[in-house]
């Protein structure tokens, strides 16, 4: 993946992963830190989080359907390894795969 769709996919779960809890700041930083993004492209995603949340932003930016799902399915295996239970994940894999549309 490119720095700009490691970017895309880092903005769209700050939209998506309920922050307002230690619990989900933390599963969120994990993940951007798992994106190999910038120091400075994680504090700004996780202001994206804190506020106005627009996914269509970061999510049009894939249009054909196999990057879409190559995208799902590598959030899908982070997910695992960070939560083997699936518990935690579960929701905003849902709702992820609604707004990539699979």
């Amino acid at each position: 993946m490119s720095t700009q769709d490691r970017y895309n996919v880092g903005g769209l779960c700050a939209c998506v992963i309920d922050t307002n809890t230690k619990e989900g700041q933390g599963r969120l930083q994990r993940l951007l830190k798992h994106l190999d993004l910038s120091k400075i492209d994680q504090v700004n995603l996780m202001r994206v989080s804190q506020g106005v949340r627009i996914p269509k932003l970061f999510a049009d930016g894939w249009t054909e359907r196999g990057i879409r799902q190559n995208v799902l399915e590598s959030l899908k295996q982070f997910a695992k390894a960070d939560d083997p239970s699936g518990k935690q994940w579960k929701a905003d894999l849902q709702e992820l795969g609604r707004l990539l549309g699979d």
